[in-house]
């Protein structure tokens, strides 16, 4: 865990060292993958669509969850998406506001902050809330994919 810990606090250094791009410096694409990628994870989370959530990420992509336990590429982050709405159900309120946006190169970093509400079988309801942290990656075809995407207490 605390190896994790660094490997984060050290992609975070990085990425705060990188200069700040006026709103018209990201590109275009990048910024429209992103707005829509937000957009379907909520109305994905309220469908419990494991499979629509996993379709945003790279072959690569990893999804690092607030435990700390990693997810590597669709398949698994999928299965993970899967049994997470077994476990609490599907998501009846989601919040997702990206609050900074910036480019370098083949890569996009954004941050932001989500927030979900659960009502599981027995009518509990359980809200989860946090920042995220997410690294945006260009691939050979143009298109944009998540490639880490991190949970923030």
């Amino acid at each position: 865990m605390k190896f994790r810990f660094a490997v984060f606090t050290a992609t975070l250094g990085i990425a705060g060292a990188l200069p700040a791009l006026a709103a018209g410096e990201v590109p275009a694409p990048l910024r429209q993958a992103v707005e829509r990628a937000n957009s379907a994870w909520n109305a994905q989370m309220r469908r419990g669509d494991a499979a629509g959530i996993a379709s945003a990420y790279a072959a690569d992509g990893v999804f690092v969850a607030l435990d700390g336990r990693c997810f590597r590429g669709p398949r698994e982050i999928e299965g993970q998406m899967r049994r997470r709405f077994e476990t609490s159900g599907k998501a009846v309120q989601t919040s997702l506001h990206s609050r900074r946006l910036i480019a370098d190169g083949e890569f996009g970093f954004e941050w932001g902050d989500a927030s979900m509400t659960f009502r599981a079988a027995g009518g509990k309801s359980a809200e989860s809330r946090g920042g995220y942290f997410t690294v945006w990656r260009r691939d050979r075809e143009g298109n944009w994919k998540i490639f880490r995407n991190l949970v923030l207490p």
